[in-house]
């Protein structure tokens, strides 16, 4: 499904740009993550290790993970309001070897602890983003006209998959598009 499907003109050639939703990602839980998720649902894999508080290591930074459900699942870091629909489902956490390893340090601070907690964060936003097809893809394709039936051909330029979030500044698409096309892109995104 397209998300957006424009044609621009750019030194007088026509081209189409498309964002539509990428089904083919990877989870993001099988990326080198700092946090490892244990989660407790009946119907959904929401992590990496199905259990409970008593499988996170002690020596550990740890923030609570919760979820929403009501037509779909939502996961956060923070609470949700509605106490019928939401509750704690995981823990993320990462390990002191771990934190010490990534950030190359002798020791953990207060401030390496924020830091790591912005990165774990960080990670049950970006899985809740995949867990609800929130990542994009991109293609730009030349048109051509032919000449005797009037029929379009097109010729795929570029593309990309693998954004995730609807900010497509944000989330790395627009830097991602040859120069040549960006402005051009940027005008279309704009609008959505």
């Amino acid at each position: 499904m397209n998300l957006v499907e424009k044609d621009f003109i750019l030194d007088g050639i026509t081209y189409r740009f498309r964002i539509y939703q990428d089904t083919f990602m990877d989870s993001p839980r099988e990326w080198d993550n700092l946090g490892t998720i244990v989660y407790d649902h009946p119907r959904y894999i929401l992590g990496d290790i199905e259990g409970g508080p008593e499988d996170v290591p002690e020596n550990s930074v740890r923030i609570n993970i919760y979820a929403y459900e009501h037509g779909g699942i939502a996961l956060s870091t923070s609470p949700f309001s509605d106490p019928w629909d939401s509750g704690q489902v995981g823990i993320i956490y990462a390990e002191k070897w771990k934190i010490l390893r990534d950030f190359n340090r002798k020791r953990i601070s207060v401030k390496l602890i924020r830091q790591v907690m912005e990165v774990l964060e960080s990670e049950v936003s970006v899985f809740n983003q995949y867990i609800n097809g929130d990542v994009y893809g991109y293609s730009i394709s030349r048109i051509s006209e032919c000449g005797c039936c009037g029929s379009q051909d097109e010729e795929l330029i570029d593309s990309c998959t693998g954004f995730y979030g609807m900010d497509f500044e944000d989330n790395g698409m627009l830097s991602s598009i040859e120069e040549k096309y960006r402005e051009s892109v940027k005008k279309i995104t704009e609008d959505l």
